[in-house]
């Protein structure tokens, strides 16, 4: 019983990729000569701690830590060999839009403190974008080859959770509840949705409600 739960458990964590992104100095750091304590080696991160003294009686474990994951990028302002946005959707996407195409979940996550580029990863410019258009876009143009001949139209929802507090993006003033299905899990009442019939429509939407 204990292997079966050890095999479902590693078969999970299988499909779950963890990407890191690492920030270059902002103007301020930059000016007040900020060390760099991070550097990205294949997918591995060392961080320096500072804090720890460099001398050779010092325990180096705790002046040096590296952290592994399934991907690691440099912004491009970091280092010349830093991955773009176009970089690091290649790197992503992929098993992303498949396992969307075959009818499955898939979830997008960006975690990390205020202003380390979690915006700018997912959203990005008009003019660079980041991960959420490029995957529309792609999305929309694989459905729209394997469905010449026939029409489609991708249902979209916008929601915030801040301070454990449910909000409808795309209809601010309506409130909220969270409830337990027994078949699906928690799920939002009464959530809105919208649907759209082209890609820019959804990314529209999408900055729209970054201002709510």
């Amino acid at each position: 019983m204990e292997e079966n739960m050890e095999m479902r458990i590693l078969k999970i964590m299988s499909k779950i990729k963890v990407a890191l992104r690492v920030r270059p100095l902002s103007s301020r750091e930059r000016d007040e000569k900020y060390p760099l304590v991070v550097q990205v080696e294949n997918n591995s991160a060392f961080i320096t701690d500072i804090r720890v003294p460099e001398k050779p009686a010092a325990d180096s474990r705790q002046r040096f830590r590296q952290f592994d994951f399934d991907h690691a990028f440099w912004l491009t302002d970091c280092c010349e060999w830093g991955a773009s946005q176009e970089e690091v959707y290649n790197e992503m996407a992929p098993a992303l839009e498949k396992s969307i195409l075959q009818g499955y979940n898939a979830c997008l996550l960006a975690y990390g403190q205020s202003g380390t580029g979690k915006t700018h990863t997912m959203l990005g410019t008009k003019t660079d974008p980041g991960l959420i258009p490029r995957l529309c876009h792609s999305l929309w143009e694989k459905l729209r080859q394997g469905r010449e001949n026939s029409s489609f139209r991708m249902e979209v929802s916008f929601m915030e959770i801040y301070r454990e507090k449910v909000r409808d993006l795309l209809t601010p003033d309506k409130p909220l509840k969270l409830r337990e299905h027994p078949q699906n899990g928690p799920h939002v009442q009464d959530f809105s949705h919208e649907s759209y019939c082209s890609e820019m429509g959804i990314v529209e939407a999408l900055t729209e409600t970054q201002c709510t």
